[in-house]
Parts: C-alpha cells; sequence; structure tokens
C-alpha cells in the first residue's frame, strides 16, 4: 500500500494509490491495484474503503463492461453450459427484445435497481406496451446474468431483487380444453389422418408435444401397457435436432395407455417397418422413433401442427383456435372431472407439485367441489335421496301446505271459491 504524489509537466498535481492484493493462482503474478485522484485526501479515503472491503469480501473488481457486453459474455461463457437450449434461446430473445434497448448501454457497475424499474415501466406503457408475463421472462434473465455478476465479484449486490413486477391484470388465462363431447369427435377425425395416432396418443397420454416427438419404440412396455418419458426432442435455432433430458426431475415419469391405444401402436408399428422395408437405404432415421414423417426424421412440432392438428380440427368441426397444447390440457381436465386423484394427475402430467396443477386447471375446481359435496352426502346420509318438495307430499292433508310456508314464508293462494262477500 502507498500514495505517492506526481506533477506532470503542465505542472498538474495527481496522487496514486496502489494496494497489493494476492497472487493470481494462475499466473502466480502479484495483483496491484492503482487509482489516481486530484488530492491526497481522495487518495487516503479510496484506499482505505478498498482495503475494508477486501477485508469484507465485498470488493468487487472495475471493469468496463456495458449491461450488454456482460450479459452476452455470461451467456456464452456461463448459462450455455448449464441451461437447457430453449431456456438459453429464451433469455437471449427476453434481453435483446426488452432489456438491451433500455438499459444496454449502461455501465454494469453503474445499473441501479431504480433504472431497472423504470425499463419496466416503460415495457408496460404506450401503444406497444407488452404484458406482465414477457416483463417477467425479461426479468428472469436479467435476473439470473446479475446473480452470476454478483458471484464473479463484478457486482456487490444484484439490484434486480429490488424492483417490483407488474401485477398480472384480469384474471389469469384460462385453460382451454375439449368437451367429452368434442374429444370423442376429434379421436373419430383422427382416424382418417396419417399421422392420427400421434394426436391419439397425446390425447390419451397427456405428454408435452417434445416428449412424445422424442419416444422410442424401446420406452413402450407392452406386457405392462406403459410408457416411460425419458427425453425430450429439441429443435434449436440454425436447424437439426436433437436429444434433451425431460423439462424437470418430475417430467421422467411412467403413463399408462388405454388398451385401443396400444392396439393402433401396434398396427402403426407394422406399417412403419412395412414402410422402412420399402425405403430401405431412404430411410433416413438413426433413432428407433415410435412417430416418424414418411422417411423416417422426427416430426416437428410445427409442421405437426399445420399439417396435422389443424386438419384434424376442421374435420371434427372443432374451433380453429384451438392449440395442440391443448391436448395435454384437454387429458388433464377430463381426468379431474372424472373424479382421479389430483395427485394421480400431477405424476401423469410430470408437474412438480399437486399444487401447479391444482393451479393450472382451477376451473375444474368447482366441478370437483360439487361432486365431493355429493359424494358426502352420499356417504353421511344415504336414506336422504327425496327432495323437501317430495318430503313435504308425503304429509297429511294441510299439513304439507303449513311446512311449506314455514319453509318458503310465503302463504299460497287462497283456493276456495269466491263468494257474493269475498268478490272484489
Amino acid at each position: 500500500m502507498s500514495i505517492s504524489k506526481r506533477i506532470a509537466p503542465s505542472g498538474s498535481v495527481t496522487w496514486l494509490s496502489r494496494i497489493l492484493r494476492e497472487r493470481d493462482p494462475l499466473t502466480g503474478k502479484q495483483i496491484m491495484i492503482t487509482k489516481s485522484f486530484r488530492t491526497q485526501k481522495e487518495a487516503k479515503a479510496w484506499e482505505a474503503k478498498t482495503l475494508k472491503e477486501m477485508g469484507e469480501g465485498s470488493y468487487q473488481e472495475p471493469i468496463q463492461d456495458t449491461l450488454a457486453e456482460f450479459f452476452h459474455r455470461w451467456l456464452e461463457s456461463s448459462a450455455k453450459i448449464k441451461l437447457k437450449v430453449q431456456t438459453v434461446e429464451l433469455y437471449e430473445r427476453s434481453f435483446r427484445l426488452y432489456i438491451e434497448p433500455h438499459l444496454g448501454r449502461i455501465m454494469l457497475q453503474k445499473l441501479t435497481a431504480l433504472d431497472i424499474q423504470g425499463a419496466y415501466a416503460k415495457l408496460t406503457k404506450g401503444p406497444k406496451a407488452v404484458g406482465p408475463q414477457t416483463v417477467k421472462n425479461a426479468h428472469t434473465a436479467l435476473r439470473s446474468c446479475l446473480k452470476q455478476a454478483v458471484r464473479w465479484r463484478q457486482l456487490s449486490y444484484n439490484p434486480a431483487m429490488d424492483v417490483d413486477l407488474p401485477k398480472k391484470l384480469g384474471e389469469q388465462a384460462k385453460v382451454r380444453s375439449f368437451t367429452p363431447q368434442q374429444a370423442l369427435d376429434f379421436l373419430a377425425a383422427c382416424r382418417k389422418q396419417r399421422q392420427g395416432n400421434v394426436l391419439m396418443f397425446a390425447l390419451a397420454s397427456g405428454a408435452r408435444p417434445g416428449e412424445y416427438l422424442a419416444l422410442l419404440w424401446s420406452d413402450i412396455d407392452w406386457s405392462a401397457g406403459t410408457v416411460r418419458i425419458e427425453r425430450t426432442i429439441v429443435w434449436p435455432k440454425g436447424g437439426g435436432w436433437h436429444f434433451d433430458t425431460p423439462k424437470t426431475r418430475k417430467s421422467s415419469r411412467t403413463i399408462s395407455l388405454p388398451t385401443e391405444v396400444l392396439n393402433e401402436l401396434r398396427e402403426h408399428r407394422l406399417r412403419q417397418l412395412e414402410h422402412k422395408q420399402f425405403l430401405g437405404e431412404d430411410w433416413k432415421s438413426a433413432h428407433e422413433l415410435v412417430f416418424t414423417d414418411t422417411k423416417g426424421n422426427a416430426i416437428y412440432e410445427r409442421h405437426l401442427t399445420t399439417r396435422a392438428f389443424k386438419v384434424t380440427l376442421k374435420e371434427a368441426n372443432l374451433p380453429m383456435d384451438f392449440r395442440l397444447y391443448d391436448l395435454r390440457h384437454t387429458c388433464a381436465t377430463l381426468l379431474l372431472v372424472a373424479g382421479v386423484p389430483p395427485k394421480v394427475v400431477a405424476e401423469r402430467l410430470g408437474h412438480s407439485s399437486v399444487t401447479q396443477t391444482l393451479d393450472t386447471y382451477s376451473h375444474v375446481l368447482p366441478v370437483l367441489e360439487e361432486k365431493a359435496t355429493d359424494e358426502l352426502r352420499n356417504l353421511l346420509f344415504p336414506a336422504a335421496d327425496r327432495t323437501i318438495s317430495q318430503a313435504i307430499a308425503c304429509l297429511p292433508p294441510g299439513e304439507g301446505e303449513r311446512k311449506e310456508q314455514a319453509r318458503t314464508g310465503k302463504r299460497r293462494p287462497s283456493q276456495r271459491k269466491p263468494t257474493a262477500d269475498n268478490k272484489e
């Protein structure tokens, strides 16, 4: 530690402060921090402050990165190593569209919570305002980036932690699903489509599109009538596809299938083997995928939507604004309405908790409550199978009328024939 006085040729005076740090563990070189000041007092104050932060472990190295520069460096050196491809692409897109235009040029170490809060306020106002969920996605990307900056000692704290997110206005987006009759109409239309077996499996299993499009024939246990979800298919930017691990730990699961779906899969397997033998070397897939296109390639989700799902909706005379993911919602909704315990439904869907299932399908709760009340009534009052009106009708003449009046507080109109005295 030293503070030295320097005089420039022009005669101006500056004070240079030097602080020695520990040696670099990689190069073995001594690290020295230097900074110049106009006065000796400023140099001593900075030296004392820096030494205190070093002792507390809160000192941050001075860097010259803007937020945008650091974000992209973090994305390449850290995020792509530990995060899924879909997550990295979502973070990159959210930052590029919603954070970088407002905060990208700010120096990383000068970024404040007030800056971030102001950017979110701009995003939610004006003719190009975005929804609360979009802001939340952008915030998640920014918060994760700044969290790593704290770990790397580039920041002493994460300013994104002190920001308020916009509230969701109105009701939560309602989950759409088929009615039981619509589901039957859809299944009937599936039998007329070449890729109808994919859609039938999606509806009966409740699996995510990326999960059932990644299925291998070895995942099916024919004797047990189950299918094992162990991977998902990913289509990153730039083309191509690859397998990845399921969305969450709970997403790896075993699903029981209806006998009809298993029979359809058996027939599909025979047709696929015949077609594969017919094509010979033109069969492209090196994997034993359950669902493929005509050349054995993996099915692209968007193509499945446009070339099969929408066509099937039209064939079944169903609303065209249903989404492919709504097949998963339909499976869950029908199971819950049928009285299947939410815990079982959550395990079938691969949800991380029953709470997630109940929150997602909250529109089903009134139906479940009504059915629960009926079941409780049957258990507690097995003989109470007559309505109040039926019970009153069984009472002696005159007694029923009195009971009805006491129950409703209303007097029935007189049934006496009008006489000369009571005529109006």
